[in-house]
């Protein structure tokens, strides 16, 4: 999330749309992920790696990108 905008990441690259992320969220309907710190929701099919970090948890995804799990997330994780 970057103020009102949501970037979106996917295997064809990332774009920016004017939304919150909670009402992003909510038009994914039963798509299945999980949000893992505030400024961040993911399938749960594109983690590949999981690790820790500090006191939390990072997560390497399948396009390459690292995202950190806020410790508040991390038993949904």
């Amino acid at each position: 999330a970057e103020d009102h905008y949501v970037r979106v990441h996917t295997d064809q690259g990332s774009t920016l749309l004017l939304a919150r992320l909670s009402d992003a969220i909510a038009e994914l309907g039963t798509t299945d992920g999980v949000r893992v710190h505030r400024s961040w929701w993911v399938r749960r099919d594109a983690v590949r790696t999981v690790s820790t970090h500090g006191k939390g948890l990072m997560l390497r995804l399948s396009n390459g990108l690292e995202v950190p799990v806020s410790q508040g997330y991390k038993e949904h994780a």
